[in-house]
């Protein structure tokens, strides 16, 4: 069959006008796949330091990014104002504030999220909610306890991971959030899987209101060069604190939290009591010894200088570690070249 020459010089035309693997979005600008997308750019309108709220300019630039295929999100230097009620799509007053999608990384070297007080008592700074295959790298969350406009809850969160695969968090400074800095877990422990595969590294979280990071369902997952300083406010404070949820003073196999690794980290408590742990493994149900909260968790070149507890974990190995307080049980727990300072048998 031949093919005019008008025919060509159209498809010529068109080729050149849209390039390929590039979509349109918003009011026309075309963005190639895997390209960056800068939150500040007049398609978007964030503006750091301008003290006017900058969820909604970031969530549109992370779902452009992701309907083009994926790519990277950038913050540059600068503060912005987020609200982490902002989408309270999730039911029972829960709120999410920046929502990552699939394939979509956040560059945000230099940038602070500075939260808005609300009165919520569940809340997600930054929302990583079934997805797969994110990276958010740099920047700093300064939460809203301070300015927190409630007195219950426990669940505001700084990053809260539910039900992803692939997610690695890296650089960040999480810091005064009403809950944890960072939530690892599942949205419904009877409908989902929880989490697979997340990293966290190189990053400072310290003075969040509950647990600095919490796992209650997920395997594979590394904690590397990181320093965790003083949770404080309502139980557990822990460091780090491993707590899958139980049905009926039980937790379901499939809810069991397998594949830990902490190494290279450094976890300070406020104070060396029973109420402060460097890192925790506990379980529901009055931490009943027929109860297995975790498996496979090594602990490996960490100062962890406060309490220690193993209560329900089995096969956990902590290896070249200072412990500076007190080690609360020692159930299936070993120990190389580790020391601590004093023993409390279960």
């Amino acid at each position: 069959m031949r093919i005019g020459r008008k025919v060509i010089s159209a498809i010529m035309v068109l080729a050149l006008v849209i390039p390929a693997f590039s979509l349109m979005v918003g009011s026309g600008t075309v963005v190639k796949a895997g390209e960056s997308i800068d939150v500040t750019s007049a398609e978007y309108g964030a503006v750091p330091g301008d003290g006017n709220d900058d969820t909604a300019a970031i969530n549109k630039a992370i779902s452009d990014c992701e309907k083009n295929g994926g790519g990277t999100v950038v913050l540059p230097a600068g503060t912005y104002n987020i609200d982490a009620a902002k989408d309270l799509l999730l039911g029972g007053g829960r709120g999410r504030g920046i929502i990552c999608e699939s394939g979509v990384d956040l560059e945000m070297t230099g940038a602070t999220l500075k939260v808005s007080g609300n009165k919520y008592d569940s809340y997600q700074v930054i929302s990583v909610r079934a997805v797969s295959n994110v990276n958010i790298h740099g920047g700093t969350i300064a939460g809203e306890r301070k300015s927190h406009k409630g007195k219950s809850g426990e669940d505001g969160h700084g990053v809260c991971i539910w039900d992803s695969n692939n997610v690695k968090i890296s650089g960040m400074t999480i810091k005064d959030n009403w809950g944890d800095g960072i939530y690892i877990g599942s949205q419904n422990d009877d409908y989902y899987k929880g989490c697979k595969g997340v990293t966290i590294e190189n990053c400072t979280i310290s003075n969040n209101r509950r647990n600095n990071i919490s796992i209650t369902r997920g395997s594979n997952i590394t904690i590397d060069k990181c320093k965790i300083k003083k949770a404080n406010g309502i139980a557990p404070q822990a460091g780090i604190d491993i707590e899958p949820n139980g049905v009926g003073g039980k937790i379901p196999k499939n809810r069991i939290c397998k594949n830990i690794t902490i190494k290279n980290t450094e976890i300070t408590v406020k104070k060396k009591d029973n109420n402060h742990f460097a890192f925790v493994t506990i379980s529901y149900a009055g931490n009943s010894k027929k109860v297995t909260s975790c498996q496979n968790v090594k602990i490996i070149n960490c100062n962890l200088k406060g309490n220690v507890g193993n209560y329900t974990g089995k096969k956990v190995t902590i290896q070249n570690t200072k412990i500076a307080g007190t080690f609360y049980d020692m159930r299936n727990t070993k120990l190389k070249k580790t020391t601590y300072k004093g023993l409390w048998k279960w």
